[in-house]
């Protein structure tokens, strides 16, 4: 019995035993569990850490690769090479997206002016492979070099001060560089010509164009835009003694899809791109000392007759002595019809005018004019704006409706500048004053004469038509003073660039300038239109001249002048009520 409760006990106690290691066995199985749990998360955790930054990494090592591969095409594209022996004049197409919004001044910025490290107006510009920047600074009339990180420039062609020598510029717009040769093409666009530098020497490319943009395509050809002609031609380089032929444009100043206006920088794409070579080889040295033609050479001497020549009337198919004319970009002719007292507009070819405003007898109503002399108009909003001497006030018509800007004022001329103010000669006063536009509730700023009728440099006498430039200088056609008189934007006194000298003159009316700075001048007793080459002490006769009369080759009492974008020159004569067009010979 004992052995058996012994054995039972022993028994017992195993089964105990047993039940009680299970329990620490269940928490050993669980505590080995969490760790594995502890190991497992910690794996994910990193896989998920580690992965991400594999591929950053990755992604950053793929951007370094790519960096070099486009700094590498960069180069390649750049304008100049090393491995070659032609330069490309196409710039590099950008591969990047954003830039900062700071820039930073690369050259000039330490105001206009003509120090080294000035510049003043500048237009266009190449950028060569080291970075160095050409300049086209215009109104200092020449071309610079600023070297990567220069302070200053140094000039490379030009810089003689404005003129059409040789080796002088006139406000240049546009420059390519050649590197490797030196060579330097200009568009000098005061000179109308496209001008070659190479080493000092000068070739003359290209002249008669308004020439602004140039560029090159990979067959070596030369594109040129001009803005006179709203075209862009493109020459054979080293063959300019053709036209060239027209790319773009080409039909008129215009916006319909085959026409440009007044078309200024130029740019050939990646696909006509490539290296161009000099037009002269290195063995050929010779320079053209042929100075530029100017803008406007010679005409026909037989005008046309645009408007009127049906004989002193009131009729839509006469005039009666009228003064000022304005053409439009679309060659309407619109006419201070004096002693009629109305603005009439005759279209291109048409055989009669109409009436646009006045025309309701002479009078000092709103809706009537009294000698009107002078008229501008925009042909975008149809206004017009008109001197209407008679009634000594300067009044607006827009859509048959009336607004007197200026009162109590001997206007006879009227210009507009491209700063939007309105410049108005003042007969009684021997004066100049501007306006700007919309804001006539002063007494506006003289600009010209206001120190009582003389024949001093800082005088006028009666003046009558005028003429505002790009820089604000106005030029005014002193009548009695028989001269035309040029004042500075800001001048204490003007000079005298036409007449002003013993029978030069028989009293000057219209006068016009163009792009070269010359001075045209309707000679009113001498029937006649004169040029004048500023700072020249004589002018020439380009039409009339062949005593008063009313054959095709005759004037009498010619007034107001104007250039249409052809060059052709509208005379208004006078006293055989008629409008004359003479033909440029191209």
């Amino acid at each position: 019995m004992i052995n058996n409760n012994r054995i039972g006990i022993d028994n017992d106690s195993e089964t105990v035993t047993s039940n009680a290691a299970q329990p620490k066995k269940f928490y050993e199985y669980l505590k080995r569990r969490k760790v594995m749990c502890i190991i497992f998360t910690i794996i994910v955790l990193a896989i998920i850490i580690i992965i991400p930054l594999v591929i950053v990494k990755k992604k950053e090592k793929n951007s370094e690769k790519s960096s070099t591969t486009e700094e590498m095409e960069v180069t390649t594209e750049s304008p100049t090479t090393s491995t070659s022996t032609t330069t490309s004049t196409t710039p590099s197409k950008p591969k990047f997206d954003k830039w900062k919004q700071n820039g930073i001044t690369v050259a000039g910025g330490n105001g206009k002016g003509q120090e080294l490290n000035q510049l003043s107006d500048p237009h266009g510009i190449f950028i060569d492979q080291k970075k160095n920047i050409f300049i086209a600074d215009t109104q200092n009339n020449r071309i610079v070099e600023w070297k990567y990180n220069a302070k200053e420039g140094h000039i490379i062609a030009g810089g003689n001060g404005q003129g059409n020598q040789m080796n002088q510029l006139d406000r240049p717009t546009d420059v390519i560089i050649d590197q490797q040769t030196h060579l330097i093409i200009i568009a000098d666009w005061g000179n109308r010509r496209v001008i070659q530098w190479l080493n000092q020497k000068q070739q003359i490319l290209i002249q008669d164009i308004g020439c602004y943009g140039l560029a090159m395509d990979k067959h070596e050809f030369l594109y040129v835009s001009d803005t006179t002609k709203s075209e862009v031609r493109r020459w054979k380089m080293g063959e300019y003694n053709k036209e060239g032929i027209v790319v773009v444009g080409g039909n008129d100043r215009g916006n319909q899809l085959n026409q440009l206006s007044s078309p200024i920088f130029i740019f050939v794409d990646e696909d006509q791109s490539r290296p161009f070579q000099s037009p002269t080889t290195s063995t050929s040295t010779t320079t053209s000392t042929t100075p530029s033609k100017p803008k406007f050479d010679k005409w026909k001497q037989n005008a046309i007759t645009v408007a009127g020549g049906n004989g002193q009337g009131q009729e839509l198919n006469q005039l009666y002595e009228p003064s000022g004319v304005f053409i439009d970009q679309k060659k309407n002719i619109f006419i201070a019809d004096f002693n009629n007292h109305r603005i009439v507009e005759w279209k291109y070819n048409a055989k009669e005018g109409q009436i646009i405003a006045g025309g309701n007898g002479k009078g000092n109503r709103m809706d009537q004019l009294d000698r009107p002399t002078d008229v501008i108009v925009d042909q975008q909003t149809h206004l017009i704006i008109i001197a209407d001497w008679g009634n000594r006030r300067v009044i607006q018509w827009l859509n048959q409706k009336q607004q007197i800007l200026i009162d109590n004022i001997g206007c006879f001329g009227l210009a507009m500048d491209k700063h939007g103010f309105l410049y108005v000669s003042d007969t009684v006063k021997s004066e100049v004053r501007r306006w700007k536009m919309g804001e006539y509730n002063n007494e506006g700023v003289v600009v010209a004469g206001g120190n009582n009728r003389g024949n001093q440099l800082n005088q006028l006498s009666s003046p009558t038509f005028i003429f505002v430039d790009e820089d604000q200088s106005v030029y005014v056609s002193d009548t009695h003073n028989y001269r035309v008189m040029k004042w500075k934007n800001h001048a204490e006194e003007g000079i005298i660039v036409a007449g002003g000298r013993l029978n030069q003159l028989g009293e000057s009316q219209g006068v016009i300038i163009d792009d070269l700075g010359q001075i045209y001048v309707a000679d009113f007793y001498n029937q006649r239109v004169m040029r004048w080459c500023e700072g020249k002490e004589e002018g020439e006769t380009v039409v009339g001249g062949n005593g008063k009369g009313d054959q095709s080759n005759q004037l009498n009492s010619p007034g107001d002048l104007s250039f249409d974008d052809e060059g052709n020159l509208y005379v208004v004569d006078g006293r055989n009520h008629r409008i004359q067009k003479f033909e440029i010979i191209l």
